[in-house]
Protein backbone atom coordinates (compact mmCIF):
# COMPACT_ATOMS: atom_id res chain seq x y z
CA UNK A 1 0.00 0.00 0.00
CA UNK A 2 2.79 2.49 0.95
CA UNK A 3 4.38 1.87 -2.47
CA UNK A 4 0.69 3.08 -4.54
CA UNK A 5 0.62 6.20 -1.84
CA UNK A 6 4.29 6.96 -2.77
CA UNK A 7 3.20 6.69 -6.44
CA UNK A 8 0.37 8.77 -5.98
CA UNK A 9 2.59 11.32 -4.16
CA UNK A 10 4.95 11.39 -7.28
CA UNK A 11 1.91 12.02 -9.61
CA UNK A 12 0.79 14.70 -8.03
CA UNK A 13 3.88 16.17 -7.48
CA UNK A 14 4.78 15.99 -10.91
CA UNK A 15 1.29 17.74 -11.84
CA UNK A 16 2.26 20.33 -9.51
CA UNK A 17 5.52 21.41 -10.63
CA UNK A 18 3.92 21.46 -14.88
CA UNK A 19 0.53 23.20 -13.89
CA UNK A 20 1.75 25.74 -11.29
CA UNK A 21 5.68 26.20 -12.32
CA UNK A 22 4.48 29.91 -13.89
CA UNK A 23 3.33 30.90 -10.79
CA UNK A 24 6.04 29.71 -8.72
CA UNK A 25 8.21 31.92 -11.18
CA UNK A 26 6.36 34.77 -10.37
CA UNK A 27 6.69 34.80 -7.00
CA UNK A 28 10.32 34.28 -7.51
CA UNK A 29 10.06 37.43 -9.94
CA UNK A 30 8.12 39.20 -7.03
CA UNK A 31 10.41 37.79 -4.43
CA UNK A 32 13.71 38.88 -6.12
CA UNK A 33 12.21 42.46 -7.92
CA UNK A 34 10.59 43.71 -4.30
CA UNK A 35 14.60 42.26 -2.70
CA UNK A 36 16.79 43.94 -5.44
CA UNK A 37 15.56 47.04 -6.01
CA UNK A 38 12.40 47.17 -3.71
CA UNK A 39 9.63 47.22 -6.60
CA UNK A 40 5.73 46.96 -5.54
CA UNK A 41 4.14 45.90 -8.91
CA UNK A 42 1.61 47.36 -10.68
CA UNK A 43 -1.62 45.92 -11.75
CA UNK A 44 -2.63 48.13 -14.36
CA UNK A 45 -5.89 47.00 -15.99
CA UNK A 46 -8.70 45.53 -14.82
CA UNK A 47 -9.28 44.02 -18.15
CA UNK A 48 -6.08 42.00 -17.54
CA UNK A 49 -5.67 41.21 -14.26
CA UNK A 50 -2.81 39.13 -14.31
CA UNK A 51 -0.95 41.41 -15.88
CA UNK A 52 1.70 43.29 -13.78
CA UNK A 53 4.15 46.24 -14.36
CA UNK A 54 7.71 46.30 -12.78
CA UNK A 55 8.54 50.09 -12.59
CA UNK A 56 12.28 51.66 -11.26
CA UNK A 57 12.42 53.68 -8.73
CA UNK A 58 13.93 56.76 -9.56
CA UNK A 59 12.73 57.28 -13.36
CA UNK A 60 9.07 55.22 -12.88
CA UNK A 61 9.42 53.32 -16.44
CA UNK A 62 9.27 50.48 -16.60
CA UNK A 63 11.95 47.80 -16.90
CA UNK A 64 9.22 44.60 -17.31
CA UNK A 65 6.17 43.38 -17.73
CA UNK A 66 4.64 40.29 -17.13
CA UNK A 67 1.66 39.13 -19.09
CA UNK A 68 -0.31 35.78 -19.47
CA UNK A 69 -0.66 35.56 -23.37
CA UNK A 70 -2.01 33.06 -25.83
CA UNK A 71 1.12 30.74 -26.78
CA UNK A 72 -0.40 31.07 -30.38
CA UNK A 73 0.72 34.93 -29.99
CA UNK A 74 4.44 33.85 -29.52
CA UNK A 75 3.98 31.13 -32.26
CA UNK A 76 3.55 27.79 -30.29
CA UNK A 77 0.99 25.38 -30.75
CA UNK A 78 -2.43 25.42 -28.53
CA UNK A 79 -4.37 28.20 -27.67
CA UNK A 80 -3.61 27.93 -23.81
CA UNK A 81 -2.18 30.98 -21.75
CA UNK A 82 1.18 30.90 -21.27
CA UNK A 83 3.25 33.23 -18.77
CA UNK A 84 6.04 35.62 -19.96
CA UNK A 85 7.70 38.63 -19.05
CA UNK A 86 8.95 41.02 -21.28
CA UNK A 87 11.92 42.90 -20.49
CA UNK A 88 14.32 45.48 -22.41
CA UNK A 89 17.79 44.78 -23.63
CA UNK A 90 20.30 45.93 -25.78
CA UNK A 91 19.48 45.41 -29.31
CA UNK A 92 22.29 43.06 -30.41
CA UNK A 93 21.69 40.68 -27.07
CA UNK A 94 17.77 40.46 -28.20
CA UNK A 95 19.02 38.77 -31.34
CA UNK A 96 21.25 36.50 -29.99
CA UNK A 97 18.46 35.58 -27.42
CA UNK A 98 15.67 35.12 -29.44
CA UNK A 99 15.30 31.11 -30.17
CA UNK A 100 11.78 31.00 -30.51
CA UNK A 101 11.10 28.33 -27.88
CA UNK A 102 12.04 30.45 -24.70
CA UNK A 103 13.17 33.76 -25.90
CA UNK A 104 10.86 36.00 -28.32
CA UNK A 105 10.74 39.36 -30.54
CA UNK A 106 8.45 41.32 -27.77
CA UNK A 107 4.84 40.73 -27.37
CA UNK A 108 2.91 44.05 -28.23
CA UNK A 109 6.22 46.33 -27.69
CA UNK A 110 9.02 48.00 -29.45
CA UNK A 111 10.74 44.31 -30.86
CA UNK A 112 14.30 46.12 -31.30
CA UNK A 113 14.30 47.49 -27.13
CA UNK A 114 12.23 44.62 -25.41
CA UNK A 115 12.40 40.48 -25.54
CA UNK A 116 10.03 38.04 -24.46
CA UNK A 117 10.53 35.42 -22.16
CA UNK A 118 8.13 32.30 -21.51
CA UNK A 119 7.89 31.91 -17.87
CA UNK A 120 7.92 28.20 -17.68
CA UNK A 121 9.94 24.87 -16.41
CA UNK A 122 12.66 25.74 -18.78
CA UNK A 123 13.58 29.29 -17.84
CA UNK A 124 16.94 29.43 -16.65
CA UNK A 125 16.02 31.26 -13.49
CA UNK A 126 19.57 32.75 -13.06
CA UNK A 127 19.47 34.22 -16.42
CA UNK A 128 16.55 35.46 -15.52
CA UNK A 129 17.71 37.47 -12.89
CA UNK A 130 20.50 39.06 -14.92
CA UNK A 131 18.41 39.94 -17.60
CA UNK A 132 15.72 41.54 -15.18
CA UNK A 133 18.99 43.76 -13.69
CA UNK A 134 19.95 44.21 -16.79
CA UNK A 135 17.02 45.97 -17.77
CA UNK A 136 16.72 47.77 -14.74
CA UNK A 137 19.74 49.26 -15.32
CA UNK A 138 18.86 50.46 -19.21
CA UNK A 139 15.92 52.35 -17.78
CA UNK A 140 17.00 53.55 -14.86
CA UNK A 141 19.82 55.11 -16.75
CA UNK A 142 17.28 57.13 -18.85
Amino acid sequence: MSNLKAKIEFIIQDIMKCCFESLNIRNQILSYVKERYRTIPEYSWDKYPNYFTLKTKNTKKWYGLVIDIPGKTLGLKGDELVDAINLKNDPGKIQTLIDYKNFFPAYHMNKKYWVTILLDKNVDFNLLKQLIDESYSLVEKM
